[in-house]
């Protein structure tokens, strides 16, 4: 994104001095607007119940009887990572960081279709909501009347249900500027859960 003035100026050969004019024209980069899911630049990315194995311990790493090492959840991220995998959840963005994007002449329009691109008609082709935080709540973007969100906004993903979304972040004023991911929801089924609970210390049970 660069930033140009443009100056014309004239006179009439009987005039003394110049008229001057000018303006501010910005061009945008061909590719410029990019989504981020977590963080990083995808074209598609799923959300699953399948967690990495992991210890609910703030221990770096944790061995159970078996002798499996498993790493801790030393972070606040590691923690996020792990309610948001177990939920369904990613944050989605677009690359606020990479371009010198304005909050006044750079708003974003979010939208979701079905995975072949069509209008979402019912509520059973929606399988992702793309959702903006009032207060301390995530609500879907559909509750809300804004048409735009300023650039630096952090929504979040959140699954509905097995099926395939393409979500888009276009543009306000540039029809041409726009990115979309494929989001891909797989929920657990069939499926179960084991948790194995091992203690900190050994102790002895009478």
């Amino acid at each position: 994104k660069d930033h140009y003035i443009v100056t014309a100026k004239a006179k009439n050969s009987s005039d003394p001095t110049w008229s001057t004019a000018s303006c501010t024209i910005v061009v945008y980069k061909d590719g410029a607007l990019e989504i981020l899911v977590g963080g990083r630049s995808v074209d598609e990315t799923t959300l699953e119940n399948t967690i990495t194995a992991t210890a609910t311990s703030t221990a770096p790493t944790v061995v159970n009887h078996d002798g499996e090492t498993f790493d801790g959840l030393t972070s606040a991220y590691a923690i996020a990572k792990l309610r948001s995998e177990l939920g369904l959840l990613e944050t989605i963005s677009i690359n606020y960081s990479d371009c010198d994007w304005s909050t006044l002449n750079d708003s974003i329009r979010w939208s979701t279709t079905t995975g072949q691109g069509t209008e979402i008609t019912s509520e059973l082709d929606r399988a992702v909501t793309v959702n903006y935080r009032r207060g301390s709540v995530f609500e879907p973007l559909e509750r809300f009347s804004y048409t735009s969100y300023i650039p630096p906004i952090v929504m979040m993903l959140c699954g509905l249900r097995d099926g395939t979304n393409i979500v888009t972040a276009s543009h306000a004023s540039l029809d041409g500027l726009s990115d979309s991911v494929q989001v891909n929801v797989n929920r657990l089924k069939d499926q179960l859960y084991l948790f194995q609970f091992t203690g900190g210390e050994d102790r002895d049970i009478l």
